[in-house]
């Protein structure tokens, strides 16, 4: 799904930018998913099931950026 990038300046004065992720950025997204999965007892995956490989996270990032009605933040 196309995304047009927003920026918005929340409460305390700081401005974020919301967006769709860069191929560039897919290890670092990885690895933050990767953390959030580690961290928590609320996801529906372990780490064994989350596969940490590059090629998936690229494909699964494209899977989203051609998707009608979803989207990747």
């Amino acid at each position: 799904m196309k995304f047009q990038k927003k920026t918005r300046t929340l409460k305390s004065g700081k401005q974020i930018t919301v967006r769709a992720p860069e191929e560039s950025e897919a290890q670092s997204l990885m690895d933050l998913k990767r953390g959030y999965i580690k961290n928590t007892s609320t996801l529906p995956w372990t780490l064994a099931e989350y596969p940490k490989d590059i090629g998936n996270e690229l494909k699964l990032m494209k899977e989203y950026r051609e998707s009608e009605n979803s989207i990747l933040l």
